[in-house]
Parts: C-alpha cells; structure tokens; sequence
C-alpha cells in the first residue's frame, strides 16, 4: 500500500509523493533500469540489516527528480532529501 509523505528538495521545494516500501527484484521483474545511480540489491540490502545507522535508500522517479529542482536525474544520486513523514522500513 502506498503512503503519501512529503519531500523536501535542494532550495526547500516541497513535492507531496505516494511511497510504497519494496525490496530488491521489484524494479528488475517489471523490466526497469534506472535512468541515474541503481536500483536495491541484495548486498545493499543485507548491509542495511547488518547496520542499523545505514541510512535508508529511496528510487525515485524521473518526475519526482525534476520536481525536485534536479535538471537531470543524476544530480539526485547520493543526496540526502527530509521526508515527511519519515520512511517506515519495518
């Protein structure tokens, strides 16, 4: 089920998104590939296990990113954004 969260971007730009909390496969059995940086795998997954001070890691979409303020997906790979409310990776 999604969850309608807030995303603040660079400049303070505010986007109201629906998230849905999925696991590594989920894009690849759709077919996917990523525009920017990559999707979740399994080491990433088990490193996030492993260590609870990972910090949580987010796919979003190319319209998202724009929206954003980001002039080409890329440029949002690795940056931190607050999301509202916080991700509930339970």
């Amino acid at each position: 089920d999604a969850i309608t969260a807030e995303v603040t971007g660079p400049g303070g730009v505010s986007v109201k998104v629906n998230e849905m909390v999925v696991d590594f496969g989920f894009f690849e059995l759709y077919g996917l590939r990523p525009l920017a940086g990559r999707f979740f795998t399994r080491a990433a997954n088990d490193a996030m296990e492993a260590n609870a001070n990972t910090p949580d890691t987010v796919v979003i979409s190319e319209s998202l990113s724009r929206a954003l303020g980001y002039a080409d997906p890329a440029y949002a790979v690795g940056q931190s954004r607050l999301w509202r409310p916080p991700l509930d990776m339970s």
